[in-house]
């Protein structure tokens, strides 16, 4: 009957993202990682057009970034002072990543492989399309993005985000004084300021150092988006 059929398609559709929040996904992730991807539970509806929708959810948010809250860091000046080996060790990991400007909110997964020579980040969205993909080498940051990822995610800002609080306190110090910003480090917390004023406010779900398991929540004042991340290292 047409009742059994749809059932029968049903079948294989996987969780989406969010549900991942109140899953074991973790646990299976570190192994597994593509399996994980997830995919629609909603009627049938046309990747593309689920895209385009994420995209419209966030027309509200394409103002100039440096009217929201004040100075921004110079992406091109912090990394020409910072390199992938300054971490300190190789890291795999994944991370379940949302952000969130008023009452818009993106969520993606990030696999993320760091070597002394290199940095690799791949972002998918909830259909396990990519979104974005970056490589960070001593010769620089490459990028690319999806057309319908929000202009206020950018995969150079979302990296040295993520850089400028991960990395170790001394590297990113250095950096930052390329661009005119200054690091302050108590316990788990990390703030950065320029100006006067805050730019970036982080705390870190694990200590300075150790693996990256667990979460982590920023602002970025100067861009006006607020990212949580719960983080696993594959072993």
């Amino acid at each position: 009957s047409a009742g059994r059929e749809r059932r029968a398609r049903c079948t294989g559709v996987r969780r989406h993202y969010v549900d991942w929040h109140h899953s074991r996904f973790f646990s299976r992730a570190a192994c597994q990682p593509g399996r994980y991807a997830t995919a629609v539970v909603a009627a049938p509806m046309k990747r593309r057009s689920l895209l385009t929708a994420i995209a419209l959810s966030w027309t509200g948010c394409t103002s100039s970034p440096e009217d929201i809250g004040g100075p921004a860091l110079d992406s091109a000046a912090f990394f020409a002072a910072i390199r992938p080996a300054d971490l300190g060790r190789d890291v795999e990991a994944i991370q379940l990543v949302s952000v969130r400007r008023g009452e818009s909110a993106l969520f993606f997964e990030i696999r993320l492989s760091v070597t002394r020579d290199r940095l690799m980040l791949a972002a998918l969205d909830s259909l396990g399309q990519r979104i974005m993909t970056v490589r960070w080498t001593d010769q620089g940051v490459v990028s690319e993005k999806a057309p319908t990822l929000p202009p206020v995610v950018s995969p150079e800002r979302l990296l040295l985000d993520l850089v400028a609080i991960l990395w170790p306190a001394p590297a990113v110090e250095r950096a930052l004084a390329r661009t005119g910003a200054t690091l302050a480090v108590q316990g788990r917390t990390r703030t950065i300021r320029m100006r006067d004023r805050d730019v970036l406010r982080a705390r870190l779900g694990w200590d300075q150092g150790a693996a990256w398991v667990g979460e982590l929540s920023y602002l970025n004042v100067s861009r006006g988006y607020t990212v949580d991340v719960r983080s696993k290292e594959a072993r």
